[in-house]
């Protein structure tokens, strides 16, 4: 029987794995879109990939990809359109009256005039716009 072969990544990573300086510096480098070819985009250096391409890939070549983004690439990466919008509200209300002890509060005055941005969704909170001001 064969020796087994050992790799030099952990199955699970503990607190003395989790250094700050560590993640600044992995996700400081720069990654190229060219080296992650299931990758749809490339974007302030976090590798996306759609839910179309990652549901289509060969799952060993997706999770090679994966692995290498994750532990030597930009460490980082966003699944896009993974969830529908119906969904994530759902589990944003489960979530609000889990904690809330109810369903999400109207915003009121609470945001205006704040320096909050969002840049993409704010169609999916009922009132948000209205409440960020011009």
């Amino acid at each position: 029987m064969a020796a087994p072969v050992r790799t030099t990544y952990k199955p699970w990573i503990d607190e003395s794995d989790c250094r700050l300086d560590d993640f600044r510096a992995q996700v400081l480098r720069d990654a190229d879109l060219a080296d992650y070819p299931l990758a749809t985009d490339l974007r302030s250096n976090v590798l996306v990939y759609s839910a179309a391409t990652v549901g289509a890939a060969d799952r060993r070549t997706l999770q090679s990809e994966l692995i290498r983004a994750l532990a030597d690439g930009p460490g980082v990466v966003i699944f896009e359109d993974a969830f529908s919008p119906g969904v994530v509200d759902r589990a944003s209300e489960a979530f609000f009256a889990m904690h809330l002890n109810g369903r999400c509060e109207p915003f009121g005055n609470d945001l205006l005039g704040s320096s909050l941005q969002v840049r993409e969704g704010i169609e999916h909170i009922a009132g948000l716009r209205e409440c960020l001001g011009p």
